[in-house]
This record gives structure tokens, C-alpha cells and sequence, in this order.
């Protein structure tokens, strides 16, 4: 889309020409007839309350614009997205986002649409959560994009050889050309005995975040007498190069940010096609639907979620015999889809009343983590991050630290260091997040903070710690998980019965699980581990144990590529009685 200018460049721009209008000519502006003149004199007005130092009020003149044209016109829209970064105002502009995608497509703009909604549940995740934590608005996000899956013709043009990127040849880093492209689609092939299974995922990066580390699992323990594995991204969360939207997902590509994935998987001689970024979103849903068909694909393996519409297109659109998807925090919720497998069944409570009937059934099934890599990481020296070897260290690991580290659970860990002078707090996962810091620093404790930066070896991070303590309201999993399996005990607190705000607790055990908001109690299950290295030593052993009885990633893998040999043979059956 064309660059819009921010108020802020507005101002400067109209102040250094000499040249701002007076008020009485804003509003003659804004009262205007067309369009083009109320939406300039609508930026003029809020350009009047901005440079006035009236932020709020210009936000609000702004958002409440809506009424005169039905949604916000883009120009206006970008900026109300700019002010709420600057106020803090994401949540709420995250419905002003949904309500854009329903009028966008309402006037069969559907890229537009899709680009609108996926923009409000960024802003959504980057402040409380609210519109991912009500199952109603997300069975209303899967109906709007029904209704465009239903508007656009799910065969569409052919595949493009140029346009599905394959990784199969990846070397180096450097992308295939396109004629080694349409060489190495050729090799996916496996002979018919084989159930042949397509591994969807918005993006891929290296060991980080849970999509990407469970394909790693299936790819490193997939029963390949049986199966045939291939990995296909949508790149949903990578940047547009040329958005429609102003605003959107800043990630890089998968090739940038998984070069290494990538080439484990290859090593694995699982195949990785990527779609590219340029596409629209409708496009590369089209395209990699027709990609799965094309490459003979018996299921269809999703992790993408309702944040994902390219995903939920792609689960929509490919006309794959057998699809489950991987609860990844959020429901697809798609039409078609034969079985969810939810590792929290908070979840399944909760979109009981809402839960389509035609999305399928609904499975209670443990996620997994790679036990046997993680024994294989040595742990990092403590002099690493200049803490001393006697020190008793309480930890957490985060790639969103900057949202976790929240006011009520630094309280708490100032509370517990302030009591325990022998206690020190280790953040892995980011580099010093000096606004955290300095609150800790305000309470005293700030020389016995660290952070220990990103963790591509989770293992070697979480064995430093003494104790894990789980972020709230909002915790961690994976790194829960991955904390116990290390053998180190982990506390984890049941803020609410939201997913992220509860699933730590249900990993842990009752044991360990720390009632709804009960913060007092959090602090002294820390304290006592603090304090006495016998009790600490027996969590952690009891930890390590329920990580391997309950947690490991071979039998994980295993139950989901069961289920969809189960699935597949048994509408292979059915086809075959009812067509002879």
C-alpha cells in the first residue's frame, strides 16, 4: 500500500512550511461532502489535538470518525494504530481492526479483510488477550473467514512453478533457483504404502517458539516404515512486502530465521516448501492448498490457529482426505477438519457452547518435548551471566518476556529476593529489558537480576536454574515442559480459565499447581524451595519424572501419526465399499 504519513510528520511537515490551517478551516474540511476532503480534514483535527500535546484526543477523534463513514478509512486507520502503540491503546484498537475486516469484507475486499483481522489479533496478543480468550469472537473470526472461503473460488489458477519455494536443495542459506524449484517438486514421491503427511506451519524458525520445535519431533521420530513427512509453510507471520494493511506481522522470512530448521530437515531428508511473502494471502492459501492436493498428500497436519487466516485457508481449501490440527494456543475452528488435539482441557471447556459442528472431534492429548536432546545439552557455567556458585537461582525462559515479565509476578520474584538474600532471578530468552530491570533495581534487588539472552539450546539455560517459576497471568508451556524434563521444579500459578493463563498449572500437577491468583502461596512455594535444597532436589526429581512419563516426544508423535493412519484407512475403507 502507499505510504501514509503519521500525524506526527504532518504536524512537522505543515509547521516548517508555515503553511497549518486555522481550526475553523479543519472543520470546514471535515463537514465537507466527498470523502477525500472529510477524511483530510478528520487527520487535520486530530493533527490539531497531537500538536497541542492532546494524544488521547486525538486518538479519540480519530476512532470515533467511524461513524461518519462506516469504518475507518485507511489514512485514519494507520494513524489510530500509531497513536494506540504510543498510548497503550492496543487492545482496543484491535476491535477497531475487527470491525475494519467486517466491513472490508462485506464490500468483497477479502485480502484487505484478512490482512485487517490478522492485524487486530496481533495488537490482541500484544496486549490482555481478550478477543483469543473469548471463544465467541474466535467462532466469529472462523465465520469471516468462511465467508470468504465460500466468496473465492477454492480451485483457482494453476500452481506456479515459481511460485512455491522448495527447500528440499536448500543450501547455504541461498534460495533454489526456479528451475531447481520445479526439479525437486518431482522427487516428493514415496511408494503408496506409505500414509504421506503434510506438516503445516505459519513459518519456521530455529528451536524457538513450539510449532517449530514439534516439527522438529516429528521429523527426527516419525516412524518412517510407515509414513512419508513433509513440511510446508504458509509464511502467515512473515512480513508483506507489499501489505494492504498498515499494519501487520514484522517477522522475517523462513529462510532468514530458519536456516538452521531447515537444514536439520533436510539432514532428516524431510522435504520444506515455503510460500513466499509477496502473495496475497487469499493467493498463497490457493496455491498451497493446490500444492497439497498436487504432491498427493493423505493428511494434513495444522498448528496455525485462528491468528493464521492463510493457514486456515489452506486447512479450508486442500482437498487432503484426512486434516488435524495442534492447538497452538488458539482454535482453528475450520469447517472439515477431522480431530484437534488439545493439550489443556480448560480449552475444550470452554468452547463447548461455541465449538462448530461441523470442526470436527475434539482430543485431549499431552504435547511432547524432546527429552533425549535436552539430556545432551550442558548446562551453561553460572559465570556466564556473573552469578556466583552459591547462589540459588530462580528462572524463567521466554521469548515474550518484554509482555510476561508483568507488574504482579515481578512483585512477587522482588518479594522472594528481598527475603532470601542468597536468591538471585535469572530471565532467559532476551537480551536486558532495561524497564524491568529498573524496577527491580527500585526495589532494591535490581544486582541480583540478570538476563541471560536468547536460548537456541533450551536445555543449557534451564539447567543453570534452581527453580522455575512461571510468568502470570499470561505463562509459558513449552518452557514449562522443557523445565521439568531438565529435572528443574516448577512453580506455576492458575491465573484464570483462559489457556495462557492456566495451562503451566495443568503441566505441572496439583502438587506444584498453585490455585486461581493466589500469589501468597506462589511466593512461598518459592520461598521453601529457596530454603531448603532437600525439598527443592525432590521437586525437581518428581519433575523429571512426570516429564518422562507424561511428556516425552516419541509417544507424542507416534499418537498423532496413529490417529491419522487410523483416520485415513478408515475413509479409505468406507470410499472403497461404497465405490467398489
Amino acid at each position: 500500500m502507499a505510504y501514509l504519513p503519521s500525524l506526527e510528520e504532518i504536524v512537522r511537515e505543515l509547521t516548517q512550511a508555515g503553511d497549518f490551517p486555522p481550526v475553523r478551516d479543519i472543520e470546514r474540511l471535515a463537514a465537507q461532502a466527498d470523502d477525500e476532503s472529510r477524511v483530510l480534514g478528520v487527520l487535520l483535527q486530530a493533527c490539531e489535538h497531537f500538536r497541542n500535546g492532546r494524544e488521547q484526543e486525538a486518538y479519540e477523534s480519530l476512532v470515533e470518525s467511524r461513524r461518519r463513514f462506516g469504518c475507518l478509512p485507511l489514512g485514519i486507520m494507520a494513524n489510530a494504530i500509531w497513536l494506540a502503540l504510543r498510548l497503550g491503546l492496543e487492545q482496543r484498537t484491535a476491535y477497531e481492526c475487527l470491525e475494519f475486516a467486517r466491513y472490508a469484507a462485506g464490500a468483497q475486499a477479502f485480502d484487505l479483510a484478512l490482512e485487517a483481522c490478522f492485524a487486530g489479533l496481533i495488537l490482541d496478543q500484544n496486549a490482555r488477550f481478550e478477543i483469543l480468550q473469548s471463544p465467541e469472537k474466535s467462532a466469529e473470526i472462523a465465520r469471516l473467514y468462511e465467508a470468504v472461503a465460500k466468496a473465492c473460488p477454492a480451485g483457482g489458477p494453476a500452481i506456479k512453478s515459481d511460485f512455491l519455494i522448495s527447500q528440499e536443495n536448500f543450501h547455504g542459506g541461498r534460495r533454489a533457483s526456479v528451475a531447481e524449484n520445479t526439479a525437486s517438486q518431482s522427487k516428493i514421491q514415496n511408494p503408496k504404502s506409505k500414509i504421506r503427511v503434510a506438516l503445516v506451519a505459519p513459518n519456521l524458525v530455529d528451536a524457538v517458539v513450539a510449532y517449530t520445535r514439534r516439527i522438529l519431533y516429528f521429523a527426527r521420530y516419525f516412524d518412517r516404515a510407515r509414513f512419508f513427512l513433509h513440511v510446508y509453510s504458509t509464511e502467515n507471520l512473515v512480513s508483506r512486502r507489499a501489505p494492504l494493511f498498515p499494519y501487520g506481522s514484522i517477522s522475517g522470512s523462513s529462510e532468514s530465521r530458519g536456516e538452521q530448521t531447515i537444514r536439520e530437515l533436510k539432514t532428516l531428508n524431510v522435504g520444506v516448501t515455503l510460500a513466499p511473502a509477496d502473495a496475497r494471502f487469499t493467493e498463497a492459501a490457493r496455491d498451497l492448498a493446490g500444492r497439497l492436493s498436487a504432491d498427493g498428500m493423505d493428511a494434513a497436519i495444522f498448528q496455525g490457529g485462528i491468528t493464521c487466516p492463510v493457514d486456515w485457508l489452506v486447512a479450508r481449501w486442500a482437498r487432503v482426505p484426512v486434516k488435524l490440527a495442534i492447538h497452538n494456543g488458539s482454535s482453528m475452528m475450520v469447517p472439515g477438519m477431522d480431530v484437534t488435539f488439545f493439550d489443556n482441557p480448560v480449552n475444550i471447556e470452554r468452547e463447548n457452547d461455541v465449538w462448530p459442528a461441523d470442526a470436527g472431534a475434539r482430543q485431549v492429548l499431552c504435547k511432547g518435548t524432546d527429552i533425549e536432546e535436552l539430556n545432551r545439552q550442558p548446562a551453561w557455567p553460572r559465570a556466564r551471566f556473573g552469578i556466583p556458585p552459591d547462589a540459588v537461582i530462580i528462572g524463567v525462559l521466554s521469548n515474550h518476556l518484554d509482555k510476561r515479565l508483568t507488574e504482579p509476578y515481578m512483585n512477587v520474584i522482588a518479594g522472594v529476593l528481598e527475603a532470601n538474600p542468597s536468591a538471585w532471578f535469572l530471565a532467559l530468552g532476551s537480551e536486558t529489558i532495561r524497564e524491568k530491570l529498573e524496577f527491580f533495581m527500585l526495589r532494591g534487588v535490581g544486582a541480583r537480576v540478570r538476563f541471560g539472552g536468547p536460548q537456541p539450546a533450551p536445555g543449557a539455560g534451564l539447567k543453570v536454574l534452581d527453580m522455575y517459576a512461571n510468568e502470570f497471568p499470561v505463562g509459558g508451556s513449552q518452557s514449562v515442559i522443557e523445565a521439568m524434563a531438565c529435572g528443574v521444579p516448577v512453580a506455576a500459578l492458575t491465573w484464570s480459565r483462559a489457556h495462557a493463563e492456566s495451562v503451566g498449572a495443568g503441566l505441572v500437577g496439583d502438587e506444584f499447581a498453585v490455585p486461581e491468583r493466589d500469589t501468597d502461596r506462589y511466593a512461598a512455594l518459592l520461598t521453601r524451595w529457596v530454603r531448603d535444597a532437600d525439598a527443592r532436589r525432590a521437586a525437581g526429581r518428581a519433575a523429571k519424572q512426570r516429564a518422562e512419563q507424561r511428556f516425552s516426544a516419541p509417544p507424542y508423535v507416534a499418537a498423532v501419526l496413529d490417529k491419522a493412519e487410523a483416520l485415513f484407512l478408515e475413509k479409505a475403507t468406507t470410499h472403497h465399499e461404497l465405490h467398489g
